[in-house]
């Protein structure tokens, strides 16, 4: 009896060590990088989607099986009204993520957040983006 507890209480060491290893080697394999994704219309949610595939590609490359800590933010122009602005951000952020999900990469550890018309640079077009933050 003494001999299967001492088994089973070895497996149990190894199994916690072997989850611990994975966990380290995905922190390890999720480098820091950002991606912006752009050309969204005045009031429109979705945008062409090849240049979040390209994205998409590149994170499963660095994440490999792994759950990198992805932050999305989306942004809008300040064309139009404030809180309407800041809605369509937080869907702009969302549809990038369901293309994400879409291309295969896995977002459980995803945030999305709403900027709305903060960060304001250049061209009210170029506001109107999406930033990916790999972590």
């Amino acid at each position: 009896m003494m001999a299967e507890e001492a088994a089973k209480k070895a497996e149990m060491m190894a199994a916690e060590e072997a989850t611990k290893k994975a966990e380290m080697m995905a922190a390890d394999s999720c480098d820091a990088a950002e991606f912006s994704v752009t050309g969204f219309s005045n009031a429109v949610a979705g945008a062409g989607s090849g240049s979040v595939s390209d994205i998409a590609a590149q994170i499963n490359q660095m994440a490999g099986d792994n759950a990198c800590a992805i932050e999305i933010t989306g942004y809008s122009s300040t064309v139009g009204a404030k809180d309407l602005n800041m809605s369509l951000s937080t869907d702009r952020a969302e549809w990038v993520k369901a293309q994400l999900m879409e291309a295969g990469v896995n977002v459980s550890a995803t945030s999305v957040t709403s900027a709305g018309e903060t960060r304001q640079f250049g061209k009210n077009s170029a506001n109107r983006r999406v930033v990916i933050s790999v972590k």
